[in-house]
């Protein structure tokens, strides 16, 4: 009697653990069609969030599949993409995300566009792509925690010759007090208008690289992911995804380029 009393109990003990993982980590309908996918987003809040929930909303609705976005902090996001089974993807990550998150397939068309760029307050200084930092003498500052940029300038300036910077502001007033010559930013500067910070004026001295952004789904979603891409051509060439971004005050894409 004792022993059936000890097995009953090891077996509510299980249901409740299986219960409590299925309420911290619901799982996501495998099906697609008519079906709701789960996707990650930073934020729901600021305007790069309303862009890319405007877009893929759209775009999963031109392709029959319901969907609906869950925030999270970014390294928190890419946790639970790989260790449960919470979310189908992650709706805004580098073009390379999936080489180091091999359970994800991307989704081939792009939403977005950036550039990592140079500016300084010399006119004449003109830099195009990284390796023409590798011969100069220059003094170069970054933003902290700009991993992709930290790893390109550690490959060719040396340690004492780069500083991080915790903000934008920041990075634009060393130049300006002569204490860098220049400051590398990923996409457009907000703080510089029609070339001034300030007063003073800045100048973009030259592309270093040009990012593509895209969607993620798990691999199980590869259809869906087929689909998407076709969807968000369209909406290209309609000029939908650019008049989403005239809407949030945000710059336009010439997707030529």
């Amino acid at each position: 009697m004792r022993s059936l009393l000890v097995i009953v109990l090891i077996c509510y003990a299980c249901l409740s653990a299986i219960g409590a993982a299925a309420e911290t980590f619901p799982a996501t309908n495998s099906s697609i069609e008519g079906k709701e996918l789960v996707l990650g987003i930073r934020s729901k809040e600021d305007s790069w969030g309303k862009l890319h929930i405007a877009i893929y909303t759209e775009a999963f609705r031109r392709i029959g599949v319901n969907v609906k976005f869950k925030s999270f902090p970014l390294k928190r996001l890419s946790y639970l993409i790989d260790r449960s089974n919470f979310l189908d993807g992650d709706v805004s990550r580098v073009h390379s995300y999936n080489e180091t998150h091999c359970n994800l397939i991307r989704v081939e068309e792009a939403h977005s566009i950036s550039e990592i760029r140079a500016y300084s307050d010399d006119a004449q200084l003109k830099l195009d792509g990284w390796d023409s930092l590798s011969d100069s003498q220059l003094r170069v500052d970054y933003r902290h925690g700009s991993k992709k940029t930290f790893e390109m300038l550690h490959l060719r300036v040396p340690e004492e010759r780069m500083h991080h910077i915790h903000s934008i502001k920041a990075g634009f007033q060393r130049i300006l007090l002569g204490r860098s010559d220049i400051f590398i930013l990923s996409g457009a500067a907000a703080h510089v208008q029609d070339g001034l910070f300030e007063g003073k004026r800045i100048y973009m001295s030259g592309v270093m690289e040009k990012t593509t952004f895209h969607a993620f789904l798990l691999k199980k979603h590869e259809k869906v992911a087929i689909k998407l891409a076709r969807a968000l051509k369209q909406m290209k060439e309609e000029g939908l995804i650019n008049k989403f971004r005239n809407d949030l005050g945000l710059p336009k894409i010439d997707w030529r380029s």
